[in-house]
């Protein structure tokens, strides 16, 4: 007579962790998503940006993305916002800069610059990190005086004034 299969122990429930955890368990997950692509690169390239193109310039400007060709870690296109009117003076230095780049990390990491017109993105952080984005209060008004009309004077004004604060 074949013999009765013994009972299967009860299963006891999986306990998962809840309250504190060590940061080592749980930053591999969240880092990876950050760190894939050129993360790590851009991630050292953002944090000391004003010491390597300077202050004035490393205050209007603003590395926005690092990409490599695939399986490559050097001559990568480095992508950068800035305001129109700097990215002509950018486009100008591009030389300069890609020099302090590659100088910073030690070999040829970055090989074109592409600017990103992006004027909110450098606003933005200016103003987490308590600065004011470079106006000109005192800069002169367009001239509107051969203006007839008053509101249209008063118009060509407003748009004078909103053109300077945004250079």
């Amino acid at each position: 007579m074949p013999k009765k299969p013994e009972p299967a122990a009860p299963r006891r429930p999986i306990r998962r962790a809840s309250g504190p955890r060590a940061l080592s368990t749980l930053l591999p997950a969240v880092a990876k998503t950050a760190f894939k692509r050129g993360g790590q690169a851009l991630a050292a390239l953002a944090a000391d940006w004003d010491a390597i193109v300077g202050t004035e310039l490393g205050r209007q400007t603003l590395p926005v993305k690092l990409a490599f060709a695939p399986g490559e870690r050097a001559g990568g296109t480095l992508h950068i916002a800035a305001s129109g009117a700097l990215a002509l003076e950018l486009q100008h230095l591009e030389p300069q800069v890609l020099e302090r780049i590659n100088g910073h990390f030690g070999y040829r990491a970055v090989e074109r610059i592409r600017l990103v017109q992006d004027v909110a993105r450098v606003e933005a952080r200016l103003r987490r990190r308590g600065q004011t984005p470079r106006t000109n209060p005192n800069a002169p008004a367009p001239p509107v005086d051969g203006v007839e009309d008053p509101e249209l004077r008063a118009a060509l004004k407003r748009l004078g004034q909103a053109l300077t604060r945004r250079s």
